[in-house]
């Protein structure tokens, strides 16, 4: 098995298979590997729509696999509706295949930049999508081998294709259905979304409707015995032109521009090229004015063989001409480096763009959060408000007490102030009064241990011989009055004989009368003579 000639298809639904139908047929003819995946979706409804959808391929014969894991097997092409997907295999190259054209913000976006190429259906799509990546034009795939089928009743068949979310109009048709009974067969075909996620309005359809179809049913059946299709914001609006089958637009929905440029169910609706009814108007004259009006025809034509240049057999060819090219690797590999320098580049952006998106969800869900809080505060301020007011009464009635007690409060709010402070300088001054009484204890208790130490020296020294002898020698010294001599010399030794003579005349002069007097001058001059013969 040549791996180099091997294609994956990846889907999720039937409508999805029905898309890329002709073309998985005719790689199958050619000899290519062609292998279907569908991806086991975690979702519940969703997982149950691509459990159906393997289901419904396997008991049909068709060899098909459901997994949650990418396989082993790389493929040189592989295909997706959508990019990032489910579930991607590893391949070489990356396609796309075009199931709608409606709804330009979504399936005409920048994700499209994922791929390596892109099947386009139409002039309109092809131009934007051409900006991301190559572009081919091939027409609707599904329909390469479209063929009319003839009416077989009087009854004009209608066929009901509405879209899912906010855009359908599934609760407006319903009202009608009554009134077009007599002219039109009516046959529904639900949006693989309402079938499996809108379970209310599939119950809506089927008291209403006796043929309601699922997403099992082929459109491309249908809308072959469709004499009209009656829409509104679905994709099945471009199956129609494309098919050249007379479509009217219920109630039809206000969408967003595409940078500026109004999307193309819209457009269409404002040239006139497909007729719109709303739900106070006409309904069942606008169905055949659709069917009837040669005008419309015209027009719807003439935009369709501008739109639509590809169909039948040339989409199948011009896939296959793409394909093979791709299955050699004969691309233009200059293209397929900057293709890819700009892709990784816009997935680096995007990636920190979702960042902050996350960070800014987060924020939304704290200010969410505290709002909350803020509006139970208001209840609550709002209670305590209208309790407030059921006080009123006693508190008017306690006026006139008011200003008195203030002026107490003010009175007491002054003292307590004063004796605050006053407390407050007493505990600073007792924090001061309490270092200082440490500090004096630590000295207290030095000087102790200082006056231990002086006490046992002194014990020591009155105790020694020699204090023993020093007192005897000052007791003989006072006796014999030499002490004051022994003064007198150490004075002298000092300070000298000026400072002797000072000291001595002011000792004379308080001290010493008499006898002692002359004595101490008999001396003075005695030792002055003896400073000067020295």
């Amino acid at each position: 098995m040549n791996m180099n000639r091997s294609i994956a298809f990846v889907i999720h639904n039937l409508v999805l298979y029905e898309t890329i139908k002709p073309l998985i047929e005719e790689c199958e003819k050619k000899q290519i590997v062609c292998d279907i995946y569908v991806p086991h979706i975690e979702e519940d409804d969703w997982g149950d729509m691509s459990l159906d959808t393997y289901h419904y391929l396997k008991n049909n014969g068709i060899n098909v696999t459901l997994t949650s894991a990418v396989p082993d097997k790389a493929y040189k092409i592989a295909f997706y509706p959508y990019l990032p997907y489910y579930l991607e295999v590893k391949s070489d190259y990356k396609f796309r295949y075009q199931y709608g054209m409606a709804k330009p913000n979504w399936n005409l976006d920048t994700w499209s930049r994922n791929f390596d190429f892109i099947f386009c259906n139409g002039l309109y799509d092809s131009s934007v999508l051409a900006a991301y990546t190559q572009t081919e034009i091939v027409g609707m795939i599904k329909y390469a081998k479209f063929q009319r089928m003839k009416r077989e009743t009087d009854k004009y068949n209608l066929l009901y294709l509405p879209t899912y979310g906010n855009e359908s109009s599934i609760e407006l048709v319903m009202n009608h259905i009554e009134e077009i009974s007599d002219t039109f067969n009516m046959k529904v075909k639900l949006h693989h979304g309402t079938s499996f996620l809108e379970h209310d309005r599939v119950s809506l359809v089927k008291s209403h409707v006796p043929e309601v179809l699922d997403h099992k049913a082929s459109l491309v059946h249908l809308i072959e015995e469709a004499d009209v299709i009656l829409s509104d914001g679905s994709g099945a609006i471009f199956d129609a032109l494309f098919t050249d089958t007379p479509i009217v637009i219920f109630q039809h929905p206000q969408t967003e521009s595409f940078e500026g440029i109004l999307p193309l169910e819209e457009q269409i609706v404002q040239q006139n090229i497909v007729p719109f009814v709303s739900d106070n108007d006409n309904i069942k004259q606008t169905l055949l004015n659709a069917i009837l009006d040669e005008q419309l025809i015209q027009q719807r034509r003439k935009f369709t063989l501008e739109m639509f240049p590809v169909k039948g057999r040339e989409t199948i060819d011009k896939c296959m001409d793409v394909i093979n090219r791709f299955l050699q690797d004969d691309v233009d590999q200059a293209y397929r480096a900057g293709h890819t320098r700009l892709k990784n580049e816009f997935n680096e952006l995007q990636t920190h763009n979702q960042n902050q998106s996350q960070e800014i969800e987060q924020q939304k869900q704290r200010i969410a959060e505290h709002t909350d809080q803020i509006n139970t505060l208001i209840q609550t301020r709002d209670h305590q408000e209208n309790v407030i007011n059921s006080m009123s009464a006693d508190i008017r009635s306690l006026s006139e007490k008011k200003d008195e007690l203030e002026q107490q409060y003010a009175q007491l709010t002054q003292d307590y102030n004063d004796e605050k402070n006053n407390l407050d300088i007493l505990n600073h001054q007792y924090r001061q009064l309490f270092g200082q009484y440490n500090e004096l204890n630590t000295q207290f208790s030095e000087l102790q241990e200082y006056n231990g130490r002086l006490s046992t020296e002194l014990h020591n020294i009155y105790n020694s011989k020699r204090w023993k002898m020093a007192n005897k020698l000052k007791h003989i010294l006072h006796k014999s009055k030499m002490i004051y001599v022994l003064k007198g010399y150490r004075v002298w030794k000092n300070y000298g004989t000026t400072i002797l003579l000072k000291r001595l005349n002011l000792k004379c002069r308080i001290s010493l009368n008499g006898l002692t007097q002359g004595i101490i001058l008999l001396i003075c001059a005695k030792m002055k003579e003896t400073t000067i013969s020295y």
